[in-house]
């Protein structure tokens, strides 16, 4: 075993050890291993990483490479651990930093490693020069050589007839409906997919905290938010979730959904959200927006008030904790805001902005056209929506800008 170094947590000093033979991290307490869940979860096994806390902040493990940044010292002998003190028993370990692609070396390996799926590596281009340093490359590099794209007419490989298409990490695929014959629709679904690939999973984690997924609804509205910047400039689907995504964006940054999204690691976004708020409150936050999500996927389907109920009550909680967030930045009352009421209605389906609904009309779907990863070409946010009246289906748009952004133009946000 390799000592790593030391791990605070709840005030309590853990030795940490890298296990060379099993390749996973080891804890110890007073002379005692430790089997602690939260503790074995801060190491992603995908990206060899171990998130901790104080002089471990940034650790990155290699098989027998130890890489140490950020104030760690990498250390060049191995350690057993009796008693407080670690005990040297073995010597020389590599000790080297890691020499990543760039996004351009990236690209030309990942072409030159399986050309069946050139065109769509050139379509993607873009995301792979922009965010390739972020990705976990050597697992591209190795499941891009048996990765396919499959275009199929059976309803039961597309999801059981619920997706047009959709990535199997354990199948290493594309399926995509064969029967569709829009080349503009097409595209933005093999765009969505691939950043799906690129990401492995992106913010979707399961069993990370407590049992069951976590991430599910940021994950989609990030990666449909990418794929609209990247690619059409309009968001085709997941409007809901891309408007919880913009609106925690205006709070944390666009950096810290990137580099989680294409690092695999909720627990860093987690990490970010909880500068603004409690730790829990940040992991509440990203429940309650797959809640709502799944809440109102089941409605659509069920038609049931305990459905609607479940949607509702979810936007409150994560509305109140993002609303506290934006208070804690800007020291502003968020609802003076009208691009972050435009974001509430997207995500809730509640008239916070103002639309114009007529005579007994609701809202039925809102989407919030701001940029965050590529530059805008222009300064007006669009935000279209759609309301359901007595006449049917009537669709109209309002457009945000910083002029008419804030309610008391007296104290706007200096960002």
């Amino acid at each position: 075993m390799f000592y790593v170094g030391e791990l605070r947590r709840n005030g309590v000093l853990y030795h940490t050890f890298y296990d060379k033979d099993t390749k996973l991290l080891r804890f110890f307490s007073n002379g005692k291993e430790v089997e602690d869940d939260h503790l074995s979860n801060t190491y992603n096994k995908s990206k060899h990483s171990l998130s901790g806390y104080g002089r471990l902040t940034t650790l990155i493990i290699s098989l027998s490479i130890i890489t140490a940044s950020i104030g760690v010292t990498a250390l060049d002998r191995g350690y057993d651990f009796h008693g407080e003190q670690p005990i040297v028993i073995e010597q020389q370990v590599d000790v080297e930093h890691s020499h990543e692609l760039t996004g351009e070396e990236l690209y030309n390996a990942l072409l030159e490693a399986n050309p069946d799926v050139k065109e769509y590596i050139e379509m993607t281009k873009d995301v792979l020069l922009e965010y390739g340093q972020y990705m976990n490359q050597d697992e591209l590099l190795d499941s891009i050589k048996s990765f396919e794209v499959v275009e199929t007419s059976n309803r039961e490989e597309i999801a059981s007839g619920e997706a047009l298409a959709f990535y199997t990490g354990d199948e290493n695929r594309i399926y995509i409906d064969d029967q569709l014959t829009v080349d503009s629709i097409k595209r933005t679904c093999l765009y969505h997919e691939f950043l799906h690939y690129y990401s492995q999973s992106g913010l979707y984690d399961y069993n990370t905290y407590g049992s069951g997924y976590i991430g599910y609804a940021l994950n989609e509205g990030f990666t449909e938010m990418l794929n609209s910047e990247f690619n059409d400039d309009e968001l085709f689907t997941y409007h809901k979730e891309a408007a919880y995504v913009g609106a925690i964006c205006e709070i944390i940054g666009p950096e810290a959904f990137e580099r989680a999204y294409f690092g695999n690691s909720i627990e860093m976004l987690i990490d970010e959200i909880s500068k603004y708020c409690s730790y829990e409150d940040a992991i509440a936050l990203v429940k309650n927006i797959d809640n709502s999500k799944a809440a109102y996927e089941s409605f659509v389907i069920n038609d049931n008030d305990e459905d609607y109920a479940n949607f509702v009550s979810s936007n409150v909680n994560a509305w109140d904790i993002i609303s506290m967030m934006y208070e804690n930045k800007y020291d502003r009352d968020i609802t003076e805001d009208n691009l972050m009421n435009a974001y509430k209605s997207a995500s809730t389906l509640e008239n916070y902005s103002d639309f114009d609904l007529g005579d007994n009309g609701f809202l039925v779907d809102v989407v919030v056209n701001k940029h965050y990863f590529v530059k805008p070409e222009s300064d007006y946010i669009i935000v279209d929506y759609n309301v359901k009246d007595d006449y049917g289906m009537q669709g109209d748009y309002i457009t945000i800008d910083e002029s008419n952004r804030y309610v008391n133009k007296n104290s706007a946000i200096k960002k």
